[in-house]
């Protein structure tokens, strides 16, 4: 169902920063499965991680941060 938009903290699709690490993380949600992607010092780089997964697994299909 995704994130309501004033819980997000990032503008990325699959990223969040981690408060207590103070770190942005990325992961990938599929149906029954979420894949944590690992922690980042940057959104941009957690965003990237995001989309070179998504593309991996979605293929064509994936909904990426930048094209």
């Amino acid at each position: 169902m995704g994130v309501r938009p004033e819980k997000r903290t990032s503008i990325y699709r699959g990223v969040g920063y981690n408060k207590q690490h103070r770190r942005w993380m990325a992961w990938l949600n599929q149906p029954g499965k979420k894949t944590h992607l690992g922690m980042f010092a940057t959104e941009e780089e957690a965003a990237r991680a995001y989309d070179e997964r998504a593309k991996k697994v979605l293929g064509s299909k994936a909904i990426l941060n930048f094209q």
